[in-house]
């Protein structure tokens, strides 16, 4: 299994995920990624939260049905999209 504390530093948790630290914090500032908590400051993952993300990040495999994203929206035939005349490129005049 991981070699993860249950409660892990952002550049343990970088290690196992073959990421960097700083990558990590990027995620934290767009608010995504993996789940954390902040303790007196300073951030800190759960060794749950981390399995959890990676198993919902998880694609393909015998239990990629177990998925929940559900059935794709087929895509549309080339006939059903707009056609290519119909699409018009304004070039700003100087």
């Amino acid at each position: 299994m991981l070699d993860l504390p249950e409660i892990a530093k952002a550049d343990q948790v970088a290690a196992v995920m073959q990421t960097t630290a700083a990558a990590l914090a990027q995620d934290r500032y767009l608010r995504r990624g993996i789940p954390y908590v902040k303790i007196g400051g300073r951030v800190r993952y759960l060794r749950e939260d981390v399995l959890k993300f990676l198993a919902d990040n998880r694609i393909g495999g015998g239990d990629a049905a177990s998925n929940d994203n559900g059935p794709r929206e087929p895509r549309r035939a080339n006939a059903e999209r707009e056609p290519l005349h119909l699409i018009t490129h304004q070039r700003s005049e100087r």
